[in-house]
């Protein structure tokens, strides 16, 4: 009886590989992802390939909220150091262009140009995080993750600095 609500660029990765071999699911079951993840350890984020019922979605009425109430349940997340977060979701989302992120934010004033030197890097993250802080560039990769996980009723918000205790609170 476990839910955790995912938060990216927070450990969220590690934790839905945990996640996925409880589950029984090995890395051949995302093998054939269909999204363009950068790397096989990304394709755990295709959620089509995890069973039904591994997903809230899947769930609504009185089991929706037996899951989301009921004593016996392990709900947590993970949150990390909000301008590691921040320079993180920057760094592998926008300037190394992951394809979803280059198609969703390319055209923007704040997308990072292709990086010249260290100065030219600086100026586009601060570019960015100026358009963060306006509203201008939105996405749940560097959404405010108090928002994010007051979205749900969790027994456990660990940080991904001290991840490990976090892990042994699930194997409990």
């Amino acid at each position: 009886k476990v839910l955790y609500l995912p938060v990216p660029k927070a450990g969220c990765t590690t934790v839905l590989w945990v996640l996925a071999e409880l589950a029984g699911l090995t890395a051949d079951d995302f093998a054939e992802s269909g999204g363009p993840e950068v790397s096989a350890a990304t394709t755990v984020h295709d959620l089509s390939h995890w069973r039904p019922e591994h997903r809230l979605a899947r769930y609504d009425g009185e089991e929706r909220e037996r899951i989301l109430g009921e004593d016996g349940w392990f709900r947590f997340t993970l949150v990390r150091e909000p301008a590691k977060r921040l320079w993180s979701a920057w760094q592998s989302k926008l300037l190394l262009r992951e394809p979803r992120f280059v198609e969703d934010f390319g055209a923007e004033p704040w997308f990072p140009r292709l990086p010249q030197d260290p100065g030219a890097i600086v100026e586009d993250f601060r570019r960015f995080v100026a358009a963060v802080g306006d509203g201008t560039a939105v996405d749940v990769h560097w959404a405010v993750q108090s928002d994010l996980v007051a979205q749900l009723p969790l027994a456990h918000v660990g940080r991904l600095e001290e991840m490990g205790e976090t892990l042994r609170l699930l194997e409990e």
